[in-house]
């Protein structure tokens, strides 16, 4: 009996698959991200003393805009202009930066203090977006040439 003809013995590593295609998954996380944030600024406002920040109230915006509207187009769109793994993941980075800054500048606006931590946190989520569409933009032109 040969060894070479033998299926079994195959060592190589699994081929990996291409990421699934699931757009209303995605937006379905950034909705709840959404909600969390609107519960949060709630209970946050109720134990702020009477003191308002739009920051804190509106964060919730952030991932329902920034997440909500780009994966509603995807799921109209289609398969062919989906975003792959690293633009999706480098897209999550910069809006949860936009969100950690808005949520932060709300607790250092109701503490009463000033800060340049949530400009720290949006010039990152800038540059986290300017990465994602360069990484967007460069898969759709291989994808399509």
């Amino acid at each position: 009996m040969s060894t070479s003809d033998d299926s079994s013995n195959d060592r190589r590593a699994p081929v990996a698959e291409a990421p699934a295609y699931r757009p209303v998954g995605v937006l379905a996380g950034y909705i709840a991200a959404g909600l969390f944030l609107l519960v949060f600024g709630q209970i946050y406002d109720r134990l702020s003393h009477g003191v308002n920040c739009v920051y804190m109230t509106l964060a919730f915006l952030i991932p329902l805009v920034m997440g909500g509207l780009p994966f509603l187009f995807f799921i109209i769109a289609g398969k062919s202009v989906y975003p792959g793994k690293a633009a999706r993941s480098l897209y999550r980075w910069a809006c949860t930066c936009f969100s950690g800054a808005s949520v932060l500048a709300g607790v250092i606006v109701i503490y009463g203090t000033d800060s340049l931590i949530p400009v720290w946190y949006a010039a990152a989520g800038g540059l986290l977006l300017l990465a994602a569409g360069v990484v967007y933009i460069a898969g759709i032109w291989r994808r399509f040439s």
